[in-house]
């Protein structure tokens, strides 16, 4: 599996847990994550991040949404002009809190093929 694909991996689940502790991020970017060679992904610069006190039901993690939204969408931030790697679904493909199973089908299922471009 790639790197790209393991890093998305390890996302998914650290963003899931972080929504499950009712957290949230103001300023979503690839640069407010750190990668380890243990395949773990940290959530930084949390001084942009704050904890919701409500009833409602945590926020769900959406690769479609929340990939482009952290900026590991594609590899680059641009994904209209430098491609979307084909693990991160698209055309609509809605996915709301795929467990591991499922996003491991997702990475296995875009093995070699080229990067999307938005028609």
């Amino acid at each position: 599996m790639s790197e790209r694909d393991q890093v998305r991996l390890a996302f998914a689940k650290s963003i899931q847990e972080f929504y499950t502790f009712r957290f949230m991020h103001n300023d979503p970017d690839h640069r407010n994550l750190m990668w380890d060679p243990e395949n773990k992904i940290y959530i930084i610069d949390l001084e942009d991040a704050y904890q919701i006190n409500d009833d409602k039901e945590p926020t769900k993690f959406m690769p479609e949404l929340h990939y482009r939204e952290w900026g590991i969408a594609g590899p680059e931030t641009n994904c209209h002009m430098y491609g979307l790697d084909p693990m991160v679904p698209h055309d609509g493909k809605c996915i709301e809190d795929p467990d591991n199973e499922i996003l491991e089908k997702m990475a296995a299922d875009a093995a070699g093929k080229e990067l999307v471009f938005r028609k």
